[in-house]
This record gives C-alpha cells, sequence and structure tokens, in this order.
C-alpha cells in the first residue's frame, strides 16, 4: 500500500483533483450487485489535462487505472474495477456538449455527460432531434454506456458514435475518423475516415480513456403511436415471427421490449405505491407484455399500425393507442374509483417516454427507495442504487430471433434458477432486428443477508457457464465473470492483447477488462 500512497500524495498537488479511498470514505466499495469490493482509491480529475497528469503518475508508479464515465454499470458492477487494487478514474466531471450541429444532428459529448443533460440541452436548443436513450436512469452516462455497446429504445448504441477521442496508455492522444485532420470538413458526417477505422478497437476494451465523442442523433418523428401487446407463453412463437416481418420486411425501427410477469412486478412494484401486490399480480393475467412504439410519417406510422395488428392481434391482447389517448384514459380514472388501472397506466406512460428521448428514474426507484433515505433532493435515485439493501445482478445473452432458441434459452435462464431453489427470474427480450433478441436476465436480493448474496452470485456464475456451454453468449459482461469468456490460448484475445501492449506498454489502462494480461495490482487487503 505504500506505492499507492505515495501515488496519492503525488496525485493530491494537482489543484482541484478528487480523491478518496475506502478508509476514509466506507460506501466507496458498495455497488448493487453486492459484489467484493476491489478499489484501491478513487481519483476524479476536473478536466482533461488532469487525466493526462493522471496517466503519467500511474505509469511512473506502476499502479493499475480503471475509467469510468459515471460509475453507473448497474448490476454488472458499478464502478467497481475488475483487478483488485485498481485506481478508480472517475470522469464524471468532464461533462461538456459541444459541437452541437442542428442541421445535421451530431453533437460532441465528453464521458461526464449524463442522459438528462443531453436531452435537456436539446430541448433547450427547440431541435429536431433527440438523444435515444436507455431505461437505466437520468444520470447514467451516454458514451458510458455506448462504449459497453449499450442498447437504446431505438438503437443500438454502438451505431451512434462517428468518432472518439482517446488517450492511449503511451500519452499519446488519437482522434479517429477523419478528426486528426483539423480542416476536415466531414469529420463529425463520416465516421470511418482514411485508412483503418480504429474506433471500433475502443469499445469493450482496455486499450485507452476515452475522453470524448461524436454522437449521431435521431430525428423527431412526424408521428408516434404505440403497440400495447400481452400474451401468454403459447403465444411466443407467433409474437417472435411477427416482429421477424415487421423488423425485416417492414423496416420497424423501434426495438421492442417483451418483459416476463415478473420483470413486470419487479419495474412497476415501487412506482404503483396505490395498489397491494395481489392488486398489481390480478391486474397482470399474461406471462408477457410490450408497448412497442411505432414513428415515421403519418403514411408510415398508418402502415405499421395496419401491418402491426395483422400479424400481432392473433397473439393475444391487443390495441394501438396514441399518447394523447392515454393521458385523456389517466384523467379520467383519476375521476371514477379505478385506481389499481389509473396506476398502471401512469407506470406505463412513464415508459412511453423513453421512445422519444426523455429518460426516466422508474427503473431504479425500487433500489433507491429501499435505503430509507427521505426523496429530498439531497441524494438522488442514482446516488442512493449502490448503497440500496436490495441487490441485483444482470446477464444479457443474445439469441437467434427463432422460436426454438429463444425458448431452449429461457428454459436454460428458468433451470438455473430452479436448481438453485429460486423463482423465476425477471426476464426482458429485446428484438434487436429481424434475426437476433437479447435477453436482460436480473435477479433480485436482499444484501443484507449473506446467504441470499451468495446465492444470486452462484445463480449468475451458473448460468454464465450454461450459456457458454449452450453457445448463447453475452454481448456484456459483469466483473466477476469476464475471466470465462477471456481464455488467453484464444488467438483473438492473444491478438486483443499484442494490441494492448503496443497501446498501453505498461498494462495500466483497466487491466482484466476484456483482456488476458495481468497488468499491475496492489497486494490483496483481503481474501475474496
Amino acid at each position: 500500500m505504500e506505492k499507492l500512497q505515495r501515488f496519492l500524495s503525488d496525485a493530491r498537488s494537482i489543484a482541484g483533483l478528487r480523491t478518496a479511498t475506502i478508509a476514509d470514505t466506507p460506501g466507496l466499495g458498495e455497488n448493487l450487485s453486492g459484489f467484493p469490493s476491489r478499489l484501491g482509491a478513487w481519483i476524479a480529475p476536473a478536466n482533461r489535462e488532469q487525466v493526462f497528469e493522471i496517466l503519467s503518475l500511474a505509469r511512473r508508479h506502476g499502479l493499475p487505472l480503471y475509467p469510468v464515465s459515471r460509475g453507473r454499470n448497474w448490476g454488472f458492477g458499478s464502478a467497481q474495477p475488475v483487478r483488485h487494487g485498481s485506481i478508480v478514474l472517475d470522469l464524471g466531471r468532464l461533462d461538456s456538449i459541444s459541437g452541437y450541429d442542428p442541421r445535421e444532428g451530431v453533437v460532441r459529448i465528453e464521458p461526464g455527460v449524463t442522459q438528462e443533460q443531453l436531452s435537456r440541452f436539446l430541448k433547450e436548443q427547440g431541435s429536431p432531434f433527440y438523444l435515444d436513450v436507455t431505461g437505466s436512469g437520468k444520470e447514467t452516462s451516454v458514451l458510458g454506456n455506448a462504449l459497453d455497446r449499450g442498447i437504446a429504445y431505438n438503437s443500438l448504441r454502438v451505431d451512434q458514435i462517428r468518432n472518439l477521442e482517446v488517450l492511449l496508455g503511451n500519452g499519446d492522444c488519437i482522434r479517429t475518423g477523419f478528426n486528426h485532420y483539423p480542416n476536415a470538413r466531414c469529420a463529425d458526417l463520416y465516421g470511418h475516415g482514411l485508412g483503418p477505422d480504429l474506433k471500433g478497437l475502443f469499445f469493450q476494451s482496455a486499450l485507452g480513456i476515452v475522453l470524448g465523442a461524436t454522437l449521431q442523433l435521431r430525428r423527431l418523428p412526424e408521428k408516434t403511436c404505440y403497440i400495447d401487446l400481452k400474451f401468454n407463453h403459447d403465444r411466443l412463437g407467433r409474437v417472435i415471427e411477427a416482429f421477424r416481418e415487421l423488423k425485416g420486411k417492414h423496416r420497424l425501427e423501434a426495438i421492442p421490449h417483451i418483459a416476463n410477469r415478473e420483470r413486470i412486478m419487479a419495474a412497476f412494484g415501487h412506482t404503483l405505491r396505490g395498489m397491494s401486490p395481489e392488486e398489481l399480480r390480478a391486474q397482470i393475467k399474461h406471462d408477457w407484455r410490450t408497448v412497442v412504439s411505432i414513428s415515421g410519417t403519418r403514411a408510415e406510422v398508418r402502415r405499421f399500425k395496419r401491418e402491426g395488428a395483422r400479424l400481432l392481434r392473433p397473439a393475444g391482447s391487443y390495441r394501438a393507442f396514441s399518447e394523447t389517448f392515454l393521458k385523456f384514459s389517466i384523467r379520467l380514472m383519476r375521476i371514477f374509483p379505478m385506481k389499481s388501472t389509473a396506476s398502471l397506466h401512469r407506470a406505463l406512460s412513464s415508459m412511453i417516454g423513453f421512445s422519444r428521448g426523455e429518460p426516466s428514474d422508474i427503473a431504479i426507484e425500487s433500489f433507491a427507495g429501499s435505503t430509507g433515505e427521505p426523496a429530498d433532493g439531497t441524494a438522488s435515485p442514482a446516488a442512493r442504487v449502490d448503497r440500496s439493501p436490495l441487490g441485483s445482478v444482470y446477464a444479457v445473452p443474445l439469441s437467434p430471433l427463432r422460436l426454438e432458441d429463444a425458448d431452449a434459452l429461457i428454459t436454460l435462464i428458468r433451470g438455473c434458477a430452479r436448481t438453485l431453489g429460486l423463482a423465476t427470474p425477471e426476464i426482458t427480450l429485446n428484438i434487436l432486428s429481424h434475426q437476433v433478441l437479447e435477453a436482460v436476465v436480473s435477479l433480485q436480493f436482499d444484501k443484507t443477508r449473506p446467504e441470499e448474496t451468495e446465492r444470486a452470485h452462484r445463480f449468475l456464475s451458473s448460468l454464465h457457464d450454461a450459456l457458454l456451454a449452450s453457445g448463447f453468449h453475452p454481448y456484456r459482461l459483469d466483473i466477476e465473470n469476464l475471466h470465462r469468456y477471456v481464455d488467453p490460448v484464444d488467438p483473438f484475445w492473444k491478438t486483443v492483447e499484442l494490441i494492448k501492449k503496443t497501446l498501453d506498454p505498461d498494462a495500466v489502462i483497466s487491466p482484466g477488462r476484456y483482456s488476458a494480461g495481468p497488468g499491475p495490482a496492489l497486494p490483496r487487503s483481503s481474501p475474496r
């Protein structure tokens, strides 16, 4: 630990820098999933110049840095590093928005820019474009999520990134695409540039510290309406085939999120304060539910509604509605004694905001509320999530968009839970394209009960063993299970290490993160 103290002593001489250790900030090691803390220290630069200085210090002292944008990678480890003793480099204070082009819909952002911050900026500009948001919360990083290939409500975040500015471990700072030419007129409009397109190296990697990016926004549609479909499991095949056609033949852009009953209970339970668990369960009469936005010109929306009705109506309880109708029905239900239905509609209204770029904390309220802290503005919901006694772990495997594969994946997930005596986990099936779906699998547990925490972690590890054996590989991993997929003798990962040795010769950036190399580390202070 002497090496760490020398590093911190040098770092604290940098004006405006914020530092902390677990010794002086006990809650620093907490995370939503209850994973053991690996954090050696926490450091938050005020600007990019300080990031350069910190990297230089880390190389000089031989200590690992673990950059995070906001540290809100909930369910996957939050801000905790992969390797023990790493210094978390919190880039949350780098939060400038610049270079907004109202004609082309591109904007430059730093790592600390949140969904709420960018959404508010665009509204203040009267922009004809919007940020395609995720359901992760208002205060999560746009760029951090994109670099982990996060999935928004209408698109894949990775496809929104045009170019990157990256500080390499060797001290060089590169700009990808045409951005390294000062006078390039298409720098923000054509992401590939001239020569190799390097930006792909820095998604899910330990090859550099991303300091900024150019983001392509989405244009606000002329018209939007919504399809609400509830169905039982025996109709899943019909629904899959319907979305295969809608996504492929009819070019439906939105990503349908199909939630099972357990997921709906977990997501809405805290929001629907006026309903008892029995009332809520009585409202959820089907195994699965999805609310899909349909956007485009008025003619396109009419066509999508017609095709959606033809393909989806036979599968279950189907309805199409406008946002105006939903608001009217909520007002009506406040007048008449229909409290439970009105509560469900209010929650549904919050979810619909995602489709038009309005971030919400609805998905994290159950965790934030369980801390017992007053919701008086002194600590935002995002600031309370990792302190929650209610924990959650996540896995996100991909599957071909075919009934036989989806059924096999769901059976595998339920089997892993049943083996450990657990109820069915929360599952959401996200239709990414006409060929692929993502399953978001989550399990909530009480972090104050060690036996529950241990069982949740066992479920996650056994699920990953089963996924790896069956070929349902995840597109993203938590800090505890990366090692299961990163095989140092696999030529792919060997190539990754060869690139890392060139770009980060001292192996100080995020050792262990999508990487097989050892990197520098501090001695363990406690067993894992």
